[in-house]
This record gives structure tokens, sequence and C-alpha cells, in this order.
């Protein structure tokens, strides 16, 4: 007496229901995208039954089988035999006799087929209005695995450069990036547009201003502070905003002021650098920038008790305000968080 051959059964239609460009990549799947439409057909089969809870349950067990069979979606072993109620029941730590409730009804629904007949349930996704129906036994295309990973590459490298310019962007004065939405919108007003209107010359064309460097040069840009010119060279070389933390290390160590000569001394060391926030700090704590230890460690401001040159607030009534000590760095930096109000700056200042 011949022993009856186990059948080997797979999710219906797994290429194309469960298939994505990213899953096609990956030779173990260790996810798979999962429906979450409720309205869906095959979810309402499911659970439309006195045990549908249970009956989902297992097939999102199954499912979850299937994306590890050989080929995929179809409920088969790492060996490739196909797996039986018990041998489920073993891999999922579902209860057989629930397993075999279910698969038999998810036979019945279409959802469960037989590896070898045609699938007797179609997909429920409609094609949309218009698309071309492919001819029958046309086979899957593949996507261009070529194609595909200059796409991504393209992609990745494009969100590399966007997160490097807002960094940047981030990294300018508030007056700084006020001047360059003025410079920008008044780019677009065309006097030839308007005979009535006439050019008024800027402040820099009034005083001589230089000519714009010749081609295949580009002009250096300029910094309102030299703080803001260390903010600008960590980005460049960090890829990130300096932190408040370090900004305030280095002032502190160079006396509550950032000096022109520091930057341009920075400036000469062009990398490459591994760890651009351990080069400013290692160079900063040198004894040849940093201002007398004495005197640090000796420095409070009598009016706000701050232990850091160049940095203080106090508060005046009920408002907080920069404390006179602070300099003008600290303050423009405050007033731009929304910590004291421009209205104080003067005060603060002088």
């Amino acid at each position: 007496m011949r022993t009856p051959k186990v059948k080997t059964l797979r999710i219906r239609d797994w290429e194309h229901r469960f298939e994505k460009n990213r899953t096609r990549e990956i030779s173990v799947m260790t996810w798979r995208p999962e429906p979450t439409d409720l309205s869906d057909d095959v979810y309402l089969d499911v659970v439309s039954h006195p045990d549908g809870a249970s009956h989902y349950g297992v097939l999102t067990a199954l499912r979850n089988v299937a994306a590890r069979g050989k080929p995929r979606g179809t409920l088969t072993m790492e060996n490739g035999a196909p797996h039986t109620a018990k041998t489920l029941a073993l891999k999922t730590r579902l209860p057989e006799n629930v397993i075999e409730a279910a698969v038999e009804r998810l036979l019945k629904i279409g959802e469960l087929e037989n590896s070898t007949r045609k699938s007797r349930v179609t997909s429920h996704i409609l094609p949309q209005e218009g698309a071309v129906i492919p001819q029958a036994g046309a086979g899957t295309p593949h996507p261009d695995k070529k194609r595909l990973e200059e796409k991504t590459s393209s992609t990745s490298e494009e969100k590399k450069s966007e997160k490097k310019q807002r960094a940047r962007e981030l990294s300018r004065s508030p007056q700084q990036r006020t001047a360059d939405r003025k410079i920008t919108t008044s780019s677009f007003v065309d006097a030839d547009d308007d005979p009535g209107s006439e050019q008024t010359p800027t402040p820099s064309q009034s005083a001589g201003a230089a000519d714009p460097p010749p081609p295949g040069k580009t002009a250096e840009p300029s910094y309102a502070t030299p703080a803001d010119e260390l903010k600008a060279l960590h980005v460049e070389y960090a890829g990130a905003p300096i932190t408040q933390e370090l900004l305030d290390h280095v002032r502190s160590r160079l006396g509550g002021e950032i000096s022109q000569q520091f930057v341009q001394e920075l400036r000469t060391h062009r990398g490459p650098f591994r760890n651009y926030q351990g080069f400013l700090r290692d160079h900063v704590n040198k004894p040849r920038h940093a201002a007398s230890a004495a005197k640090i460690a000796q420095y409070q401001c009598e009016l706000c008790g701050s232990d850091v040159p160049g940095v203080g607030l106090r508060l005046q009534g009920r408002e907080v305000v920069a404390c006179s000590c602070a300099n003008a760095d600290y303050v423009a930096e405050k007033i731009a968080d929304g910590t004291i109000t421009a209205q104080r700056k003067t005060e603060a200042v002088n």
C-alpha cells in the first residue's frame, strides 16, 4: 500500500502581494509586508466565522512560515519537504487541531492553495483604469538590479547633501540668514519689467565694491563674527552644527572671546579629520590658546555669578536679560533662541 503523497501548500499570489523591491534583494526574509486594509475581502472572509480570530492568527503565522519557505510563499521546510499540520504546530507553537481547522477553511476561501494547481482566486487588487493586462503566461519582470542600485545610491547622496546644506544654514547667524533672504527676494525683481522703477545702488556698490571673482574661482564667504566662522568650519569638517557646550568651552578657554586669529589658525588645518570635535577641543586646550589658568579659575561675575567669561544672564524685575559680562556673540545667540528679547540687547551689551 502506497503512502499518500503530502501536498505542498502555498499562499495565494505571494509574488504580487508580499514581495516588494526591497524583499527581492534579500536572501533570507526577516520581515515581510502585511496588508492593513480591514475592508479587504480576504480579511472579511477569514474573520466572519465563529473561530475567525483563531483562523486569522493561524493565517498570519502561516504567512511568516511561507516567507522562509523554499521557494518563498510555500509552506515548506528547510529541506524543501512540505509542511504538515504536525510540523506546522511545532514550528508555530500553535495547537495542531487549530491549525488543521484553519487550513481546511483557508483552502475553501482560496487563501491557501495547492502549489501544483493554478490559483483559483484572483487578486482582489483591481488594475488602474487604462492599465494593460499582461498576456497569459507572461512572467513577472524582475527589476534591473544595477539600475536599482544606482537609484538608491543617487537618492542617498542627495539626502546627505541636503542634510549638510541644512546644517550649514543652522550654523549661520540670524542676521546672515535675514540678509540672505533679502538678497534672494530682491534677485527676483527685474527693473526692466517696470519702466518707472529706478535701481538704487547698494552700499557696497556706492563704496566701490570689489569686482566679482573671475570664472572658476569662488568668492570667500564673509562672516559677521569669528564665532560664526567657527560654526561654519565645524559644519564643513564635522558635517553637523557645533554644540553649545563645545562653543562655550572654546570661549571659556580663550578668555570669553573667540578671536579672528584663532579661527585663522584653525583654517590652516585641512584634515582629513576623523573627529573634528575632538580636534577642536584638544587644539583650544593648548597653552598658547588658553587664557591664564589662574584667571579662569578665579573668575566670577559680581552681577550674575557666572564663572565662564563672556557668558551670563540675570533677572531684571521679572525678565531675564543678558548680564553686562556677556559678549556680543552670546547675546546674539540668546536673542536667536528666545531666551532674551531683542529690546534688551543694547542694555546687555552696554
